[in-house]
């Protein structure tokens, strides 16, 4: 039997804090729309739902190869 694939979705509230600016694309009003339509009965349950965790680790990954 062939394994279902799953698209992954990590929705967290906090991410709406992150605004880069006024005129950038990514802002709270686009993910607001898109937790939206995620809840829509046509789309909802098409996604895997993924807790969102720390990036302690990637974070550290990330200073060991790139300075300042």
């Amino acid at each position: 039997m062939a394994r279902e694939k799953q698209t992954g979705i990590i929705k967290d509230d906090k991410y709406l804090n992150h605004c880069v600016g006024e005129d950038h694309p990514e802002c709270p009003e686009r993910l607001r729309a898109l937790y939206s339509m995620l809840e829509d009965p046509d789309v909802a349950g098409r996604f895997k739902e993924v807790t969102a965790r720390s990036a302690t680790k990637m974070v550290q990954l990330l200073e060991r190869a790139h300075t300042g």
